[in-house]
């Protein structure tokens, strides 16, 4: 295998959470780069995986206490046994990637980000908008669940973001429906009806209002992509109304992961569409 150039290190400050994970798989993926060849062995990690150039090796030192560092791979190394991303190999210092953890680490960026902590705040943060600061709460909640094997509370806790974005897209639509000829939308009605009030809007309306937002500047980006995504959001639904009750769904780590997945592209859209609808006039 032709390895890729090793991730950047840092020699001026400690390493970050990120790039300890870029330099983890580097490691992973490509062994001739580990001195023990098959496998990782934590305790060559910092001392030979990290320098090829012995002019970096004390200014990485002084920045990095090795014997906290070695801690902080060996927490992330087990962290991603729980994701399924590599397994022991014989003893509980040597580590071996499973297929799954290969195909991740190759290079399926948006899987990745889910590896390290505050992955997810990462991604909503690129959004370009304010986000609610209970939105970011609950989505990091659903990360955290999910590292932490608690693949059912992840569900939930994803669901729930996933809800508040939907509610706050809604009332956008709701506060100009005049504008757009939209029936009412009405009070205390369930996620469902919002979403099919939403999808049958933007189904009869969609050209009235990429052309309303186009007369005062606002971005027309998501509007064709909305009625899928609203797709992927009832999924996201359906899985937290039935991880929520008390039945026999059992949430697993695939079906979790990909409601992780499915998550930052509908919450992009629907979050940039609502800001763009809030530049229109409200009802009168």
């Amino acid at each position: 295998m032709v390895s890729a150039p090793r991730p950047h290190l840092p020699l001026d400050r400690p390493i970050s959470d990120d790039e300890l994970s870029a330099l983890l798989g580097w490691v992973l993926l490509y062994p001739s780069f580990n001195p023990t060849q098959d496998w990782l062995s934590l305790g060559e990690f910092v001392v030979n995986a990290t320098f090829n150039d012995e002019r970096e090796e004390a200014p990485f030192r002084k920045a990095n206490d090795p014997a906290q560092l070695q801690k902080r791979v060996n927490e992330r190394c087990w962290e991603w046994v729980r994701l399924g991303l590599i397994v022991p190999d014989g003893d509980a210092n040597r580590f071996t990637l499973t297929e799954r953890g290969r195909s991740v680490l190759s290079g399926a960026v948006d899987e990745s980000l889910l590896l390290a902590p505050g992955g997810l705040h990462a991604r909503l943060g690129s959004i370009p908008a304010v986000l609610p600061a209970s939105l970011l709460f609950f989505a990091e909640e659903a990360q955290r669940s999910y590292h932490a094997g608690l693949y059912q509370a992840s569900a939930v806790m994803i669901g729930v973001a996933s809800e508040a974005v939907l509610v706050d897209l809604a009332a956008g639509l709701e506060a100009r429906r005049q504008l757009f000829n939209l029936p009412r939308l009405g009070k205390g009605v369930g996620a469902r009806q919002m979403m099919d009030w939403i999808s049958e809007g933007l189904r009869q309306r969609r050209d009235q209002i990429r052309a309303s937002l186009t007369s005062v500047g606002g971005t027309t980006r998501w509007l064709d992509d909305l009625p899928q995504l609203l797709g992927e959001a009832n999924a996201i639904r359906l899985l937290r109304n039935d991880a929520g009750h008390p039945n026999e769904v059992r949430v697993n780590r695939e079906e979790a992961g990909m409601l992780l997945l499915l998550f930052p592209r509908f919450a992009e859209a629907a979050i940039v569409t609502t800001g763009a609808l809030s530049l229109l006039p409200p009802n009168s």
